[in-house]
């Protein structure tokens, strides 16, 4: 079996990385978001910046096919640092993609960003400073580095898409049995008799003297 060279690294992680960006965009393109409420800006300066992030990529990509031997080694590095983040956004523009109504939408989002952690535009924001720190002449135009730091200033600018510790939920128990515990924002009811446990203080509610043992 071929012994695989850092030539042969750097290209297949670059390929691997270029994959899903291509792919995220191709799910998330600015004009499936414009028409969207503002809470979805994030997702539209996201989506616009995917274009200039996969130029940027195809010039290393040629560059390192070129034989700049020397330059093998950091563009793998960089490719490894962005790859798990790039699979993180192409996910993110595939579940939004999926549904049609806005509400449903942001409700998709919340359960993919509950899962790994990770907004939209923090993603972007690493990999737009593992590009940038990385997108260095000869390896890619003065220009592109330019248009880099531009869409790396818009996108550190960005509000939250998902505000800290953003909730409501509510949960309401209408029957018998434990009422399960709430620890995020909203209100929680127990509407016939029990236990309940509300807030960060623990005060207990208690049902009428008929309904408790």
């Amino acid at each position: 079996m071929p012994i695989e060279t850092p030539k042969d690294k750097a290209r297949k992680a670059l390929k691997d990385v270029m994959l899903s960006l291509d792919n995220a965009r191709k799910s998330g393109l600015v004009e499936d978001f414009k028409e969207l409420p503002d809470t979805f800006i994030a997702f539209q300066v996201v989506a616009k910046h995917l274009p200039l992030l996969l130029q940027t990529l195809r010039c290393m990509r040629d560059r390192v096919k070129g034989g700049m031997t020397q330059e093998y080694a950091a563009v793998h590095q960089l490719t490894e640092a962005c790859r798990a983040r790039a699979g993180n956004l192409q996910n993110i523009f595939t579940e939004m993609k999926s549904v049609e109504n806005p509400n449903a939408k942001m409700t998709k989002y919340r359960a993919v960003v509950s899962q790994d952690g990770t907004r939209v535009e923090d993603i972007m924001r690493g990999l737009l400073a593992e590009v940038t720190k990385s997108a260095v002449a000869p390896l890619v135009s003065d220009d592109l580095i330019k248009q880099l730091q531009d869409a790396k200033t818009e996108v550190d600018a960005l509000e939250p898409s998902i505000k800290e510790n953003q909730g409501g939920v509510v949960m309401t128990q209408l029957g018998n049995g434990i009422q399960p515990l709430h620890t995020g924002v909203g209100s929680q009811n127990n509407c016939s008799g029990g236990v309940q446990n509300n807030g960060s203080n623990a005060t207990n509610h208690f049902g009428p003297e008929s309904n408790r043992q």
